[in-house]
């Protein structure tokens, strides 16, 4: 793979997990900030609504 290309996915997940872990001396500092200002916000926004749609809405109690 072109070095300079990024994976996306799993792949790409788990690559950059491999190089963090292994080979951390040789980590390139401006592909980790892209990735946490670039491809995280989309991420949590996605599990956030996957998990709000898990989460019953609060019943409402009324005084009758």
């Amino acid at each position: 793979m072109h070095r300079n290309r990024r994976r996306s996915g799993r792949a790409g997940h788990v690559g950059m997990r491999h190089r963090l872990i292994h080979a951390y001396y040789s980590v390139d500092m401006d592909r980790v900030w892209d990735t946490i200002t670039d491809d995280l916000p989309p991420l949590l926004a996605t599990l956030e609504s996957m998990i709000e749609s898990l989460i019953p809405p609060p019943s409402v109690k009324t005084n009758d």
